[in-house]
């Protein structure tokens, strides 16, 4: 586990804010807070002031940003990469299952909670509840999001999810304690976490102002770390890809564009790769190749120096020798950014189905898998397009439907970016 550093430099104001104050949390910190509304720049203060109480960290050079109701992270100076910006210790993290929530119009309220639940999760949970109001995140999430769309059109909901599992195969709705819209919400605010390290039960959890960063690819997960004194935390670390605007990302996990809208309904211009959907390929002279579209990196081992470049595209992946069949985890479609990649991966996993095949065939199988998987997903999103075209979606979606659109624009843009695409 990394250690946790304390922030040390002093703050720097944004003399371009409308609004700009510099909030002291009790951990001795100093957080710039730069919105554009008092009320949001108050509300943020009395959550970071709660959250020190109760021993969560910042760093100093830390500014949260609040413009029109959007909240994001940014420092108010470039700091070394992957240091730690916030550390939240369990008592900070807050257990949904623990708390009944429902709508009052369009706020959210705290109707009922555990009797169990400790004082300072009561607390700041009423301050994350501020913050929300105040920037009116019920009304902004209420009809931009996947599951929102569920309960209406169901099926409508199914077909646009059928890039990563088919309608016979999606679970049913979890059952819940709060109001629908709620949880809509809360899906796009949450992580499943282990809160007790010597339990293997995980939990899903509220990460309070952690959950402001915005999403990148290649930026850090949130992780657990030390602090100084031994205690365990969630951490937020340092991933600013533009100096200039210094904004601050966490990877919600290993998503290309397309899951981003499944899961939080945004579009995502970074990712250079499209993962593909879920397939399988008869291999030529030998079995098959079951690609399922599920966001687990290969186990953390050590890969050989050949292909240890790979390591953020290498899937997990198991081989049936009987078979001479292989199960991959997912498999990334990448961009000119690593043209190779794909090819390689599926080098590698071919040469442990069948050791004995030299190059000049494996290349031949390569390149036929390669266009299977190309061809396969050009036709799924151009399919998807054609029945967006003739779909209509209810009162109040049609945002939604742009957005849908535009994922799929977007990704048949990537796969025809392919290096070796070729529309045939």
């Amino acid at each position: 586990m990394t250690p946790i550093s304390p922030g040390s430099a002093s703050i720097q104001r944004n003399t371009h804010a409308r609004r700009c104050a510099v909030a002291a949390p009790r951990d001795g910190s100093m957080v710039t807070i730069d919105s554009d509304s008092i009320a949001v720049e108050k509300a943020i203060t009395r959550l970071l002031d709660a959250l020190g109480k109760y021993g969560a960290r910042f760093n100093d050079r830390l500014a949260i940003i609040c413009r029109d109701g959007e909240l994001s992270i940014r420092t108010t100076a470039n700091i070394p990469p992957e240091q730690v910006l916030i550390g939240l210790p369990a008592e900070c993290l807050l257990p949904i299952e623990d708390f009944q929530l429902s709508l009052s119009g369009n706020h959210i309220r705290i109707s009922d909670h555990n009797p169990a639940v400790s004082p300072a999760r009561c607390e700041i949970m009423e301050r994350v509840i501020d913050v929300f109001n105040l920037t009116d995140k019920v009304s902004r999430h209420q009809f931009s999001t996947l599951s929102s769309l569920r309960r209406i059109r169901p099926e409508v909901y199914g077909q646009l999810c059928s890039g990563r599992i088919t309608q016979e195969k999606q679970p049913p709705v979890r059952p819940s304690q709060n109001d629908p819209t709620i949880d809509d919400l809360l899906d796009t605010r949450t992580l499943v976490y282990r809160l007790d390290p010597e339990s293997n039960r995980h939990t899903l959890v509220m990460m309070p102002v952690m959950d402001y960063c915005n999403h990148h690819p290649f930026a850090h997960p949130y992780s657990p770390a030390v602090d100084p004194a031994g205690r365990r935390m969630l951490t937020a670390r340092t991933f600013c890809p533009d100096p200039i605007t210094r904004e601050c990302f966490a990877r919600y996990g290993i998503y290309d564009s397309y899951d981003c809208f499944l899961h939080y309904g945004f579009v995502d211009q970074h990712t250079p790769f499209v993962i593909s959907i879920p397939l399988e390929i008869a291999l030529p002279s030998l079995g098959t190749l079951t690609i399922h579209a599920r966001p687990m990196h290969s186990p953390r081992t050590q890969l050989p120096r050949e292909i240890a470049d790979l390591w953020f595209y290498f899937p997990a992946f198991e081989i049936d020798k009987a078979s001479k069949s292989a199960e991959v985890s997912r498999l990334m479609i990448p961009q000119e950014t690593a043209p190779d990649a794909l090819r390689r991966i599926l080098g590698v996993i071919l040469h442990q189905i069948e050791p004995a095949l030299t190059e000049g065939p494996t290349a031949a199988i390569i390149e036929k898998i390669e266009q299977q998987i190309l061809s396969a997903n050009v036709e799924f999103y151009r399919n998807l397009a054609s029945y967006l075209r003739d779909t209509r979606f209810p009162d109040h979606f049609g945002p939604l439907h742009s957005t849908s659109e535009a994922i799929v624009n977007l990704q048949l843009e990537k796969l025809q970016r392919h290096p070796f695409f070729s529309d045939q």
